[in-house]
């Protein structure tokens, strides 16, 4: 009886030691969240205190959210290699776990890891990861989850070149859409079906379907995102085909509709694409005032050449107008902002280059325990090897022992007969 209280005693001791560090790492990512935007090295210590927490008492699912909080800090500092390998490890960490809650997350960081491989152009691997993710949304019966993800396979498909397949999901997205309600999705695959008619050269339907958008009964407030970006993809299908009145006119429309929501990526590409049309209009004085629009929140803006290109862009207005000093300084800032961008490329093949990603997409740690499995291998090859050697100079002394003694014999035979 004393011995069974003492048991319980213990294992009260053990789950109330064992829910108290959850709950102290649970703080942490809490901590680390309010500082993500403000103080980011802080929360990166936080995050990997946490980790370092929930890997001494085995909690697999708070260190995976500790890795996915550093991830997204990595991804932030535009640090896409280490971001690349902390989703992995926080990816193993989640494959065995059956919870709700661990599924959800892993299918997260399969939708984060598939953005990072697809914004640097890896767009099958990528893909693979997306249909990782669709495939347990699909099992788990996570629908909101299976379209966003659906989404990103078509965008990875489109910028692939994989037209027809990519036409036949995003089709399937827009019935599910509608059949939900869901007007964000359905407006979003909308864009990207516009967006696949235009690449293919079908700019007739492209206007069609952005047209779609513009005459679309709102019942989000977020409208003028929208109805934005459907005129700007417009202008894009008319400067396409060289109608660049038309171009700017539809530019014009966007940006008008982007003053409601400033700052953004969308109002950004919006200024250059007219920029860039102005230059062609030679129209070099307009062309210079809404580059210089765009340069102001270039700043925000990621380190992709989709936009540093504006420098490039303002250098060669510049040039035009007779301003040799302000066309080089471009021209500089143009190079410089491209060898960053291909540091960065740089760091993320060294990642593909060491962890042999093509094989990775398949299970990084997969790949791992394989080469653990061929150092045993070899381990056990040279254990074999020298335990064989070992065999023959045991035998080869054994058998020179033998010559002696028999040698000895031959003389004491030899002896006896003389």
């Amino acid at each position: 009886m004393k011995f069974l209280v003492s048991s319980l005693f213990l294992l009260i001791c053990l789950l109330s030691a064992f829910g108290s560090s959850k709950d102290q790492i649970q703080s942490l990512h809490n901590q680390a969240y309010a500082l993500l935007d403000s103080l980011p090295d802080q929360a990166m210590e936080l995050a990997q205190k946490a980790e370092t927490l929930a890997n001494a008492k085995n909690l697999y699912f708070e260190e995976a959210n500790s890795l996915y909080i550093q991830a997204h800090l990595h991804r932030e500092k535009n640090e896409f290699g280490k971001a690349f390998i902390t989703n992995l490890k926080a990816l193993e960490l989640l494959r065995p776990l059956d919870e709700q809650e661990a599924i959800s997350t892993y299918i997260s960081i399969a939708l984060n890891t598939g953005e990072i491989l697809k914004q640097h152009y890896a767009y099958p691997e990528a893909i693979q990861y997306y249909d990782e993710g669709i495939d347990l949304a699909l099992t788990h019966n996570i629908h909101k989850s299976t379209l966003k993800l659906l989404y990103n396979k078509v965008t990875a498909l489109r910028h692939n070149k994989n037209y027809e397949y990519a036409l036949e999901i995003i089709n399937e997205c827009i019935e599910i859409a509608r059949a939900d309600s869901n007007e964000y999705v359905l407006i979003s695959a909308l864009n990207q079906k516009g967006l696949i008619h235009k690449d293919q050269g079908n700019f007739k339907q492209a206007r069609f379907t952005y047209d779609q958008i513009i005459t679309h009964e709102f019942q989000t407030e977020r409208s003028a995102k929208y109805i934005g970006r459907a005129w700007h993809n417009i202008g894009v299908t008319h400067l396409a085909q060289e109608n660049y009145t038309l171009a700017i006119h539809a530019y014009q429309k966007a940006a008008e509709s982007f003053e409601q929501v400033p700052g953004t990526q969308d109002q950004f590409t919006t200024w250059l694409d007219m920029a860039l049309t102005y230059h062609k209009m030679k129209d070099f004085d307009s062309a210079q005032h809404v580059a210089t629009q765009a340069l102001a929140s270039y700043p925000d803006q990621s380190l992709l050449p989709d936009n540093f290109v504006l420098y490039n862009v303002l250098s060669k207005i510049c040039h035009d107008l007779n301003q040799p000093d302000n066309s080089h300084n471009y021209s500089q800032l143009y190079v410089k902002e491209n060898e960053r961008f291909l540091t960065q490329q740089k760091a993320l093949l060294e990642v593909k280059d060491h962890y042999k990603m093509e094989v990775l997409t398949a299970g990084f740690f997969a790949q791992l325990q394989s080469e653990e499995d061929q150092v045993l291998l070899r381990r056990y090859l040279i254990a074999s090897i020298l335990v064989t050697l070992l065999f023959y100079f045991v035998k080869l002394v054994k058998r020179k022992q033998l010559q002696k003694m028999l040698s000895r014999e031959f003389e004491k035979l030899t002896f006896l007969i003389f």
